[in-house]
């Protein structure tokens, strides 16, 4: 939901519906410059990924065409590898003031987080090596302070931070035991909280560097399952 429209998306499509609040009418919005097919029953692979608003607008991921930006007036931007992007196929994306985050699933070697800043109109990328621990992304979540990266790679859980305020880079890593990843993170104040699937909830404390883990043993705090 965008100022003044609610926006939907047909799954596994480029397919686009704009609700204008004001006038209560639906229309459809088409995307331009897709780079395959879009028809999903003929085993196409582009489509509509995820969307965040952004003011009087709505950006959109696509997993093979890139990012777009819709305004309610009816103006596309569109945004590919040439213009910046680290990879065409765009997956997680959020809004974060002037920045727009895109995480990249098949980022290996070539950029696995994409950061707009809408005020320079500039692109970054970030890959493993530089500020992230890992190349594929598997969300990306604003808090308060930090706008947090989590991974897809089943090496132990690690999460990386970008501070909202100074631009610097925080990885924490040691809470998760074998191959499993968060999946979820929820900035509390001081406290960052942390979904592990099968091995429950973990809690990290930002400042003192310190876990607690919340799991199905009655030894660490129970929850009724994980």
């Amino acid at each position: 939901v965008s100022d003044s429209a609610v926006w939907a998306a047909s799954e596994f499509s480029t397919g686009v519906s704009q609700l204008d609040l004001r006038a209560n009418e639906w229309s459809p919005r088409r995307l331009s410059q897709l780079i395959r097919p879009t028809r999903h029953a003929d085993g196409a692979t582009d489509y509509i990924y995820e969307m965040a608003a952004d003011g009087d607008a709505v950006w959109l991921t696509l997993t093979a065409s890139g990012v777009r930006r819709l305004s309610e007036g009816g103006s596309e931007a569109v945004y590919t590898k040439k213009d910046g992007l680290a990879q065409a196929d765009s997956r997680w994306i959020a809004v974060d003031g002037e920045r727009v985050w895109v995480g990249h699933r098949n980022g290996r070697g070539a950029g696995a987080l994409s950061m707009y800043d809408t005020a320079a109109s500039v692109w970054t990328v970030y890959s493993r090596g530089d500020a992230l621990e890992h190349d594929p992304v598997r969300k990306v979540v604003v808090g308060r302070k930090y706008v947090w990266v989590l991974y897809d790679e089943w090496r132990g859980g690690s999460i990386t931070g970008y501070h909202r305020g100074t631009g610097e880079w925080l990885t924490i890593r040691g809470a998760i035991g074998g191959s499993e990843q968060f999946s979820e993170a929820w900035e509390d104040g001081a406290h960052l909280w942390l979904a592990a699937g099968q091995q429950g909830v973990y809690r990290y404390h930002l400042g003192a560097g310190t876990w607690m883990h919340f799991g199905s043993e009655i030894m660490q705090r129970s929850l009724p399952s994980n």
